[in-house]
């Protein structure tokens, strides 16, 4: 992949990093490369419509700079930005630790539910 697929769409900024214990991601920029169409467009129809999914994506940089919630996911060794757009949408940014830059792997819809039983299961790990 050259450098010009890519584009920034966020930050990993020092509270999420402080708040999952991932020091070393404090400001690492947060790109997304034009494969991620490919790759989402297996979700366009979890989401209930069209303007739905283009929504999420039109929100993208504004989930990823203030975040409804995150949870790290430390087996995938993820970070999911849950945000309320005009559903409840799970972006999933995938760190590596060997790039100067994460990723933006992925995006899909929620239920008010499945929201809920992750919060969960952050505050179970936390104790």
């Amino acid at each position: 992949m050259y450098k010009r697929d890519l584009k920034q769409v966020g930050i990993i900024t020092k509270n999420i990093a402080d708040k999952h214990n991932l020091y070393e991601y404090n400001q690492r920029p947060i790109m997304q490369s034009l494969d991620f169409y490919v790759h989402i467009a297996k979700h366009v129809k979890d989401f209930k419509n069209v303007d739905n999914y283009i929504t999420a994506l039109n929100a993208i940089s504004d989930v990823l700079s203030t975040p409804e919630f995150t949870f790290y996911d430390k087996k995938r060794q993820t970070i999911l930005y849950y945000g309320v757009t005009t559903e409840i949408v799970c972006y999933v940014v995938k760190l590596n630790i060997d790039k100067d830059y994460c990723f933006l792997a992925s995006l899909y819809p929620i239920s008010q539910n499945k929201l809920e039983k992750i919060k969960e299961r952050s505050y179970m790990k936390e104790e």
